[in-house]
């Protein structure tokens, strides 16, 4: 399909990264062609971190700019900048940028070199514009991270900021008719074979809160209703623990209307916050359902909703949710992807649940087969969940020996 060698090159942003970075480098070993660094004023040795890594892949060549910092915006189109200065104009059309962070691991299901240069040459050649799903601290998303040199892109906002495609050529929606897990999305592809680890630990993320509520606010006061940034004030608000702020902007993000999933995830995270703050769970269940209504095939209010009657002794009523719930669909069409999906419901939360709640409406066996699916040693389950359903599975006649293998 293609003659020319298509590259990839890595480009990240960076400041006091030592420990963080030769993991990210080692994850992208087998992927990148070349790394564009854009260090942001690193005082520890990422720098030397850096030379020592360059030198043992003296294949992959590592070029590094130093810039002023100034947002995460503004250093990110910068760093856009940089990489494009490196590729020949020629060779624009054939290379692709990877925009990943120091703390996050990049995985893959391809195990040869040779299977991974068949994806550059024959699939990811296909299209510009590419999303990969991130996990971390138990939720998944999808953002955009590969995007093909000549193509038209800058990073917008200051702080919780999102590659902006300016390019306005369609993309086609049909491109990979026989790879399931390449689906489009309406502004590009995801591609569930390849995926990020949000390991969390960068270098400067002690005052990370503190920091994007600064920076938050200040572009709120220029770009009063701009929803993304109410979103993300309430969240960082909510991370604090200052709830009142965090409600107040999630309700502002709310009436703002706009993208379903952001406007989901705001009456949820509102909802939690009335539980946090203590004897507001009509305020939280009002907000939950008010989340089903808005996009009712997702898991996190049902969850919630479940939990909550469970923790009332409301078992029918919990029971009788769990029949809908368990039935949602956990894959979406491409352009209805969920934001910040909590895997852990479909992995363990729902079975949770039931394996309380089917003893007290004397559904044995329903309890019974939630509690080996939570002891399937096959299964990935928290020790605390495993260990409540080894206590559990003896109400519903399963002997203690039956369980103690599997913890």
């Amino acid at each position: 399909m293609n003659k020319r060698t298509v590259r990839v090159l890595l480009v990240s942003i960076i400041r006091n990264e030592e420990k963080a970075l030769p993991r990210l480098l080692d994850s992208v070993r087998s992927i990148v062609d070349g790394v564009v660094l854009c260090d942001t004023g690193s005082t520890d040795d990422t720098l030397g971190v850096i030379d020592k890594w360059s030198q043992q892949h003296v294949d992959i060549p590592v070029h590094v700019f130093s810039d002023t910092w100034e947002n995460f915006g503004h250093n990110r189109t910068l760093s856009i900048e940089h990489a494009k200065s490196v590729i020949p104009l020629a060779e624009q059309p054939y290379t692709f940028m990877l925009f990943l962070d120091a703390d996050m691991v990049l995985q893959h299901e391809w195990a040869t070199q040779s299977r991974v240069r068949l994806w550059k040459e024959d699939e990811l050649i296909r299209a510009p514009v590419w999303y990969l799903y991130q996990n971390g601290n138990g939720i998944r998303y999808h953002n955009l991270r590969i995007v093909r040199a000549d193509v038209d892109v800058v990073c917008v906002q200051p702080t919780h900021e999102y590659y902006d495609i300016r390019s306005t050529t369609p993309i086609a929606p049909n491109l990979f008719p026989d790879e399931p897990r390449v689906v489009y999305c309406g502004r590009g592809y995801v591609d569930e074979r390849i995926w990020i680890r949000d390991v969390g630990d960068g270098g400067c993320k002690q005052d990370k809160f503190t920091r994007d509520i600064r920076l938050l606010t200040a572009h709120l006061q220029t770009h009063p209703k701009d929803a993304r940034t109410l979103f993300y004030l309430a969240n960082s608000y909510k991370n604090i623990h200052d709830l009142e702020n965090a409600c107040r902007f999630y309700r502002e993000r709310i009436a703002v209307g706009g993208w379903v999933q952001e406007v989901y995830m705001s009456w949820i995270y509102l909802g939690d916050c009335h539980l946090l703050a203590g004897k507001q769970e009509t305020q939280a269940l009002d907000a939950f359902w008010q989340a089903t209504t808005v996009l009712p095939e997702r898991p996190e209010a049902w969850y919630r909703c479940v939990k909550m009657a469970r923790l009332r002794n409301a078992h029918a009523m919990a029971i009788a949710l769990l029949d809908y719930a368990q039935k949602l669909p956990r894959t979406w069409p491409g352009d209805r992807i969920p934001l910040f999906l909590e895997n852990a419901i479909f992995d363990y939360l729902w079975d949770e649940e039931t394996s309380i709640c089917a003893f007290y409406v004397r559904d044995m066996a329903r309890g019974r087969d939630s509690c080996a699916r939570l002891l399937d040693p096959t299964r990935t389950v928290p020790p605390h969940v495993r260990a409540l359903a080894e206590r559990n599975a003896r109400f519903y006649g399963v002997p203690p020996k039956k369980t103690c293998t599997t913890s």
